[in-house]
Order: structure tokens, then C-alpha cells, then sequence
């Protein structure tokens, strides 16, 4: 048996561990529920064992050079069958499922989300998954393999499944056909129904490490980012790396920079210091300060991860750690500060006067951080 090679999945060592050693061992299960918050690898994952089961070499496997490999990157194999979530226009539709240009548009797809599994999908609309789509590929898959000896489904979004998609793959699912693999991906265990997680073993992903984030926004493109700009994606990612490739791709540096200074106005009592900030603050206009406020509660959000089992916090700024007075680990004072965060922002959406709401969030954080009325 080849040797498995993750070409794709970023981190998550437990989880490949488990994966690989299957896959070595020729053990693996006919349906896997790999389950992690989006970004963070469980699509990643998938699609590297799709690749290595299928592949044709004896080495390393996906090697990327076989037939086999070079027609899912073109995503064309005939043994490789992706189910992703999609967001349907009228034009995509027909009577008995999909036109031309639906199946168009799902060859497109496809072949994006399996060539950049971290990248960040934007819906116009609701997404779900057609059961016309569902049943097309269950019956592909009942069918048997067609070049090689085995075959492989990726479903992402399987938490999205309504009762006739679900229902369609049931069967197969629970009698499928001699070497048959199926790889369904959620980032919601919670909703997925209960028939489909009793038949699949669950591989959990946990959140990216900063360490790892960074390495695969360095691996991820090809043009590097600037040290400032990873430290701000990395920041605002709560573990995801999907999330930090579009922070990347698209900074906000300025807001973060803002966001740093109002929590560190919130550890201060000293209101020389505080006024100034605000004064420039409020006049930036709503749409910043909102961007303001999100960028904080991703630093708390990401600091609490970062930290849960430390003592005390960091906001990072220009690389350098500067030490707050408040445990990230206490979650309820996270949540709380969180919710502060989130109020700031309604009041905003209800055209409050941006300097008073400031002054609230200023003092309500303070008073969360030390436990007392300011």
C-alpha cells in the first residue's frame, strides 16, 4: 500500500494520524463523518484521501502525476463524485433536474472547491443540495467503479441535507457496493441527522493553531503576505484557516489597528487617554466603527482559544505581547465582553450618537474586566 501523502490538509495531526493509519492498513471504513468548524481541514481532508485512494501509484500516494491524479485535478474521474452546497438560478434548472449550463456550473464548481479546498465560498442566495443532484450521483456510485476498483463520494455540507437528499443516499449508505468510500463533511455535527451519523465513524478537526495558520498562509500563495498582514489574518481567524486566507486577501488593517486601541482603552482608567481615541473614533462613521467592533470580538474570541489554559491574555500589536489584567479563560467574562461588543454595534445599526455609544462600551468592558461599577 502507498504511503499516504497530505497534500492539502493543514495541521491536525490526530486526525490524520487516524486517516493514514487506515489507509495503511487497508482498514478503511466505508463512511467517515469528518466534522470541524469551516476552514480548519474536514473538506481539506477529504479530498487528499480521495486523491490517494485513487491514485495508482505504489509510492506516495496522492502522487499527482498518474492518470488517475491528473483527471480529478481536471475533475473529470469517473470515480470521484463531489457533492458540494450550491446556490441554484432558474437558468441552472430543467424538468428532470439541470440544463446545460446547471451541469456546467457544477463541473465548475466542483472542480474549484477540490483544487482549493480552503477557499472561502460566497452563496447569492440560500445554498442546500439538489436531491436531483443527490440521487444522479447515487446512482453513479451503485453503478461500481467504472476505471479503477474503487470508488469515492465527498459530500460537504451534509448537515444541509433535507429528508428527500438525505433519504436518497441512505440506502447507499448503509449497504454500499464493494469498495465504496464516503466522505461527508459538516461543520454543524449537531445538525446532521441521526441515521447518517449512526452509519459513519466521526473524525473531529479541532481550530488551527497560530503556527500552523501562518505555515499554510505561506504554503497556500504563491505572491507571500507581509508579516503585518498575517499577523492581522491570523488574529482575526478564531482557528480557521479559510477565514485567514480571506483576511489575507483582503485586510482591514486599519480597523484592527482601532480595534487594538479601543480594547486597550477598556484596560486603561486613565480617560486622558481614552477621550482622544474616542473623539477620533466617532468620527471615522458607523460603517467603520462596525468593522472596529467585529475585529475586537474576533481578538477575543481568538485570544480565549489561544489561552484556555493560561492565566492571562495578549492583544497583539506590531508583534509585540502586551499583557491584560483579565483571564481569557474565564469564558463567562469573554461571552460578556462579546455581548458588549455586539450591543455597540446594534446601537449603531439604530443611528445612536457614535461618541455616547463609545463611552458605554468603553465603560461597560472596563466594569466586565474588573468586576465593579466604574
Amino acid at each position: 500500500m502507498a504511503h499516504l501523502e497530505w497534500t492539502h490538509l493543514v495541521g491536525q495531526p490526530k486526525a490524520k494520524e487516524v486517516l493514514a493509519a487506515a489507509f495503511a492498513g487497508k482498514t478503511l471504513g466505508h463512511a467517515y463523518l469528518l466534522c470541524g468548524e469551516e476552514g480548519c481541514g474536514p473538506f481539506a481532508a477529504a479530498v487528499d484521501m480521495a486523491r490517494a485512494i485513487l491514485c495508482s501509484t505504489t509510492q506516495s500516494a496522492p502522487c499527482r502525476e498518474c492518470p488517475s491524479c491528473k483527471r480529478i485535478a481536471r475533475g473529470v474521474h469517473p470515480d470521484l463524485h463531489t457533492i458540494v452546497p450550491i446556490a441554484l438560478t432558474a437558468e441552472h434548472k430543467s424538468e428532470d433536474g439541470f440544463s446545460d449550463e446547471g451541469m456546467d456550473f457544477l463541473r465548475e464548481v466542483v472542480v474549484a472547491r477540490l483544487s482549493h479546498p480552503y477557499d472561502e465560498v460566497a452563496f447569492d442566495a440560500a445554498p442546500g443540495i439538489p436531491v436531483a443532484w443527490m440521487r444522479q450521483v447515487m446512482r453513479d456510485v451503485n453503478r461500481g467503479a467504472v476505471e479503477g476498483e474503487c470508488c469515492v463520494v465527498i459530500m460537504d455540507g451534509v448537515d444541509l441535507l433535507e429528508d428527500s437528499s438525505a433519504n436518497a443516499m441512505l440506502k447507499t449508505l448503509e449497504e454500499p457496493p464493494p469498495n465504496t468510500y464516503l466522505f461527508l463533511v459538516t461543520s454543524r455535527h449537531h445538525a446532521v441527522l441521526p441515521t447518517i451519523v449512526s452509519r459513519c465513524q466521526t473524525v473531529r478537526f479541532g481550530g488551527l493553531s497560530v503556527a500552523e495558520l501562518t505555515q499554510g498562509l505561506k504554503a497556500l500563495e504563491s505572491t507571500p503576505f507581509s508579516p503585518e498582514t498575517i499577523e492581522y489574518a491570523v488574529s482575526s481567524s478564531m482557528g480557521s484557516l479559510s477565514r485567514a486566507l480571506s483576511n489575507a486577501r483582503n485586510p482591514d488593517l486599519q480597523s484592527r489597528a482601532d480595534a487594538i486601541l479601543l480594547l486597550n482603552a477598556a484596560l486603561s482608567t486613565d480617560w486622558s487617554i481614552r477621550a482622544p481615541l474616542v473623539d477620533r473614533l466617532a468620527q471615522t462613521g458607523a460603517h467603520h466603527l462596525k468593522a472596529i467592533l467585529l475585529q475586537a470580538m474576533h481578538i477575543i474570541r481568538s485570544s480565549l482559544f489561544e489561552n484556555a489554559t493560561l492565566s492571562e491574555t495578549y492583544i497583539k500589536e506590531s508583534g509585540a505581547t502586551m499583557q491584560s489584567s483579565f483571564a481569557v479563560a474565564d469564558v463567562a467574562m469573554a461571552s460578556k465582553i462579546c455581548a458588549a461588543l455586539q450591543e455597540a454595534s446594534g446601537a449603531l445599526d439604530s443611528h445612536g450618537n457614535t461618541g455616547l455609544i463609545l463611552v458605554h462600551l468603553i465603560v461597560n468592558v472596563t466594569e466586565i474586566l474588573h468586576g465593579k461599577k466604574c
